[in-house]
């Protein structure tokens, strides 16, 4: 008899309770989960939306959490990067998905946008002036007003909703200084950023760190040059920044390397022999030293970012534009979707190890 009438009640509670259009609306818009669920939620806790908001988000943590590690195995080489530029701060996020479809998709946008404002929000409380986090510890990183849930928690839960493997790749955080400045630069879709809110969103970005001063006073530069230094960093792919040091020897090897051109497009070939000879002479008084630190000649494709062609002016180095307009690029950082990470290979080069 007590069975029946636990029962019973259960029942009538589920026919008696209506659920409250308003309410269902704001649940829907809050949590974006489906309405037959926010219908059962709202229904379960006669109307509350807290407490059937909260339920809910533990349902999807539960459920995204067994479908993430279902899906953890599989590649993720597409995906999006999402920046945050506030001149004193900023946020790069890569996240990755399977496949360029659901890259493409408004929701998983907004999911990214969503992951690099929690990013940003975080980065306030980082002391270091750089700080770069990968997904093991990024993901650890609390979101919402009452840390309920971790940035690995919504990664789960939108891996769940959406049905592929994702993550959140790496974030990198980078503050300005009273002496050095931030500039940055996304590349999205026809060669320009989506925006969504305050955030850019990519296949490739980059932030570079700069000082500029104009009789011996800080400035900073239109956010113009600096942007192109990073759309140069984007599509140069440099790998270091060089030594400011070899500058000076890298400019007379130019202008001799020039010198020898027009003395061999002008002069007869004695002329031209003539003036070799002149040139070995002066070198012989040169050291051994002196000779080894020059700089070796370039590749054919330099890597150094001082000593690269400018992409904008290829008869122009770096170097070369940063000197006419009294800057010089400390550091910087580019990001492109699905690229190989040293770290990410030393890790699988442990694992691999240990098994």
């Amino acid at each position: 008899m007590l069975k029946h009438a636990i029962r019973w009640t259960g029942l009538m509670r589920c026919y008696s309770t209506q659920v409250d259009k308003a309410a269902l609306s704001k649940l829907r818009k809050k949590t974006g989960i489906a309405f037959i669920n926010c219908k059962k939620a709202l229904v379960k806790f006669d109307n509350n939306v807290e407490q059937a908001e909260k339920w809910l988000q533990e349902e999807a943590k539960k459920e995204g959490w067994a479908k993430a590690t279902k899906l953890q195995n599989r590649k993720m080489a597409q995906g999006l990067v999402g920046l945050i530029y506030d001149k004193s701060h900023v946020t790069m996020v890569e996240v990755n998905c399977e496949t360029d479809f659901v890259a493409r998709t408004d929701k998983f946008k907004t999911f990214v946008t969503h992951l690099a404002t929690v990013c940003h929000q975080h980065s306030k409380h980082i002391n270091d002036t750089k700080s770069l986090l990968m997904k093991s510890e990024v993901g650890g990183v609390k979101s919402g007003t009452d840390n309920s849930s971790s940035i690995a928690d919504l990664v789960a839960m939108e891996i769940g909703n959406i049905g592929e493997n994702m993550q959140l790749r790496r974030a990198l955080f980078y503050k300005a200084t009273n002496d050095l400045q931030l500039g940055s630069y996304v590349y999205g879709p026809a060669g320009k950023p989506l925006w969504i809110k305050n955030v850019q969103l990519g296949k490739y970005a980059a932030v570079v760190q700069f000082s500029q001063i104009i009789n011996g006073t800080k400035v900073i530069p239109g956010h113009s040059l600096s942007q192109q230094l990073g759309q140069h960093i984007v599509g140069m792919h440099p790998k270091t920044i060089g030594n400011y040091d070899d500058i000076a020897l890298e400019s007379s090897k130019d202008e001799e390397i020039e010198t020898d051109e027009n003395v061999s497009n002008n002069s007869s070939a004695e002329n031209a022999e003539k003036y070799e000879n002149e040139a070995q002479d002066s070198r012989e008084g040169e050291s051994d030293d002196e000779i080894e630190n020059l700089p070796k000649e370039k590749e054919k494709d330099e890597s150094r970012f001082l000593f690269q062609e400018y992409l904008m002016d290829p008869d122009t180095k770096v170097y070369e534009i940063l000197t006419e307009n009294n800057m010089k690029v400390m550091d910087f950082v580019r990001f492109e979707v699905g690229e190989e990470l040293p770290e990410e290979s030393e890790a699988d080069d442990k694992v691999s190890t240990s098994s």
